[in-house]
């Protein structure tokens, strides 16, 4: 693929959103702008599965995001649907951008359109004053948001399975492959005889019903920091992708896993740090909901999160050892290596899988 093939590839998401815009009746309606008003689009950041655009309200001059979904990371058919359904969800405690419009029709492009409110702000910085504490807060405000009984996200019957049972073919696809290390496979042996024994949840957590973001990373956190040092402003969570019902310990154990802060950073919690992450957040929680299996699920949360990181990149290395491989990059076959190493097996050996994590 020759330099103008790459530049029409990356640009085509550009020209789809300024054609769906151009053309698209039911967008203009749905956000109560005339037919004939100018509307320009203009690029924010494609993720893997998402492409996203802003643009200014024609009317009401407010700054709005289009949101087009190409792929659905829990393979259902109105990706975009589902994600406004939980924002909608989620509108009461103002943490979340705030839903506007969606359009699952296809008419103009063959995928699911959304428009939602643009949020201001920096990424979380695990090492800044305040940060930690405003994501304590926003992740209390989120899971205290009472959830209605016809609410349409997901509820897995039981997340740990599920989480084990993804684990598992993640580490049978590294095992049958031709790259197996004896010392990788060694410490995640020893990972999986730590975490088959948490498996079974009391009946209390499989009823928990907190909505959950389940990929709280840094950069699903925007804080609006002033121009001194603290925040004013209201700190959000972007980036609803793979929202579900479930127990709020999940998202809890997700945030101060390593192996969540190590794949874009250098921080990692101490025990001391983790601790106290975790009593700030039940403190902002302030028993607006059920929290008596917090302590012993925490424990099981952070060890399944780490085995998923530790799996993932288990199987990873093995794929890009392949020479067919299509999608490699440096930056993770860095962090591959990183997280593949004796040094950070041991730590997580150590510090998450042998010692009782609360105390």
């Amino acid at each position: 693929m020759d330099a103008s093939q790459n530049e029409t590839k990356r640009n085509a998401p550009l020209e789809e959103a300024r054609r769906y815009v151009a053309l698209s009746t039911t967008f203009r309606r749905g956000i109560g702008a005339s037919p004939a008003a100018e509307i320009e689009i203009h690029p924010l950041g494609n993720g893997e599965h998402n492409a996203n655009f802003w643009f200014i309200h024609p009317e009401t001059g407010e700054k709005l995001v289009l949101r087009a979904n190409y792929i659905s990371q829990q393979h259902l058919e109105h990706q975009a649907a589902y994600e406004f359904g939980a924002l909608q969800a989620l509108e009461p405690c103002e943490r979340a951008p705030r839903p506007v419009f969606v359009d699952e029709t296809r008419e103009v492009v063959p995928r699911g359109m959304s428009v939602i409110s643009f949020i201001e702000g920096d990424e979380l910085d695990y090492e800044r004053e305040g940060d930690l504490a405003e994501a304590a807060a926003v992740l209390a405000d989120i899971h205290s948001v009472e959830v209605a009984d016809d609410c349409p996200i997901l509820k897995p019957t039981d997340a740990l399975v599920d989480l084990y049972e993804e684990d598992m073919q993640m580490y049978g696809a590294y095992l049958a492959s031709a790259y197996v290390d004896d010392q990788v496979k060694a410490y995640i042996d020893h990972y999986f005889s730590r975490v088959k024994g948490l498996l079974n949840a009391p009946a209390k957590a499989r009823e928990a019903r907190q909505i959950l973001n389940t990929e709280a990373v840094a950069d699903h956190f925007l804080i609006p920091h002033d121009a001194g040092t603290g925040t004013s402003g209201f700190t959000h969570m972007i980036d609803w992708d793979k929202p579900v019902l479930g127990e709020a310990v999940r998202d809890v154990a997700y945030f101060v896993s390593p192996t969540t802060t190590v794949w874009t950073t250098d921080f990692i919690f101490s025990p001391a740090q983790r601790s106290a992450f975790v009593e700030e957040y039940l403190r902002i929680v302030d028993g607006r909901f059920d929290l008596s299996c917090f302590e012993e699920r925490f424990s099981a949360f952070l060890k399944m999160n780490a085995l998923r990181g530790m799996t993932y990149c288990a199987k990873a290395f093995a794929d890009y050892q392949d020479p067919a491989y299509p999608l490699k990059n440096d930056f993770t076959a860095k962090k591959l290596e990183l997280y593949l190493s004796e040094e950070f097996m041991q730590m997580l050996k150590d510090d998450i899988f042998d010692p009782a994590i609360l105390n």
